[in-house]
């Protein structure tokens, strides 16, 4: 019987987005009903995931060691949740030079680390009898230039509905382009039919036998529902990059608090790693938000999802489908979403408010839901409901085997 291999490597190592989750938690649940399907990971990551509890069990795992990894022992998500840790400051200048030769450093060490994967890759292949790869972000640009060579179809994921790394930049051939991997996999799987419109503008037309479209998202709801004793807190959990807009939701909470000043007890939580830490910091700081807290990074959102009452989702091109979204609506927290995309397949003005990209809208949301009685219980309990129906692990591993076991 031929195996297959589900291939999730991070370079920054420890970093779980949506994406990530998404398929850790496929995995946790495949391998407890099938024995032909391995999940394979490099070692840094491999690690955080076992410190933190999020791989249920070791059984069908394999681990790849890359280039600078060996001496890594063991790693604890504290260890990152600080902020400003390893996180680049995207404020600071740097010469076109020094951006030149940063460049192409990154370039060779990432030739380099490429290397290293194709030599434990081989290995795991032959040892499994491996003639199916699924791959997501970084395994599948990672794994492209070999599947003919080791002889395996590549399924690649594709969750982008940004569309930022779909560049033809040689020089970021394994490090942040996904132009080449698309290109190459037998197929990709679509996160959604937005996106799948979104790339052929932007790369050009594609075989309808090369598209799936993935049905729904899912999330472990074991660990996702409401408090019984909920307090008022607002929460924003995310990527800190610029298409998340979280200096945008600060703005709102700023404007919030000097119009609304009357509807105080309000807490908000800022949560996630990226780019743009130190500026939210210093935001926070030169605004005097009190009622703020900037949390970093969080193996546990469900710790602050389930006390929170309001969930905000201001995406830049589409909110669908979030897996902190859908987590917040397991919860049982309203929506406030921004307008854009495909998100009302997932939010209507039933689980939540959709908005402006503007602090008036957002902020003007955020009263009309804690001004009006009745309404964020209401919308909390329509937004659990809709995730429950329609956003099932079992749903999606049905879909999941139609298009590995062929």
């Amino acid at each position: 019987m031929k195996n297959k291999i589900i291939l999730l490597i991070s370079i920054p190592g420890s970093f779980v987005g949506g994406a990530q989750k998404r398929y850790i938690n496929l995995f946790n649940y495949i391998r407890s009903r099938r024995k032909d399907y391995y999940f394979v990971i490099n070692k840094k990551l491999y690690l955080s995931l076992i410190t933190n509890g999020i791989l249920d069990s070791e059984n069908n795992i394999r681990v790849i060691t890359l280039l600078g990894e060996k001496k890594i022992e063991s790693i604890s998500c504290t260890a990152e949740t600080g902020p400003g840790n390893t996180t680049p400051d995207v404020a600071k200048k740097k010469s076109g030079l020094r951006l030149f030769i940063g460049r192409n450093k990154m370039f060779v060490k990432s030739i380099l680390i490429w290397i290293s994967f194709a030599k434990e890759f081989r290995k795991v292949l032959k040892e499994l009898n491996c003639n199916l790869v699924y791959s997501i972000w970084t395994g599948g640009v990672f794994a492209w230039p070999l599947k003919k060579v080791f002889k395996f179809k590549l399924i690649y994921s594709y969750n982008d509905s940004t569309l930022d790394m779909v560049k033809r930049n040689i020089t970021g051939i394994f490090n942040d382009s996904e132009l080449w991997a698309l290109k190459n996999a037998d197929k990709i799987d679509f996160l959604s039919p937005g996106i799948v419109k979104s790339y052929k503008k932007m790369a050009g037309n594609i075989p309808d036998n090369r598209v799936t479209i993935t049905p729904n998202s899912f999330i472990d709801y074991s660990r996702y529902y409401a408090d019984s004793n909920k307090e008022n807190n607002v929460v924003f959990l995310s990527r800190l990059w610029p298409n998340k807009n979280p200096l945008l939701f600060l703005e709102s909470v700023k404007l919030f608090n000097e119009k609304y000043s009357d509807l105080s007890g309000i807490k908000y939580f800022i949560i996630g790693e990226g780019g743009l830490e130190k500026e939210i910091i210093n935001y926070i700081s030169k605004n005097n938000l009190s009622n703020v807290r900037f949390e970093g990074k969080t193996y546990e959102p469900w710790l602050y999802l389930r006390k929170s009452k309001v969930f905000i989702s201001i995406q830049q091109v589409n909110n669908y489908p979030s897996q902190s979204l859908i987590e917040a609506m397991a919860c049982e927290n309203a929506i406030i979403a921004s307008d854009v995309g495909e998100t009302r397949l997932l939010v209507t003005d039933k689980e939540g408010i959709l908005v402006e990209f503007n602090p008036e809208s957002i902020s003007a949301a955020i009263f009309k839901l804690f001004s009006t009685s009745g309404l964020i219980e209401n919308m909390g309990a329509n937004a659990r409901k809709k995730v429950l129906e329609n956003h099932t692990i079992e749903k999606f591993a049905d879909y999941f085997y139609s298009i590995t076991d062929k």
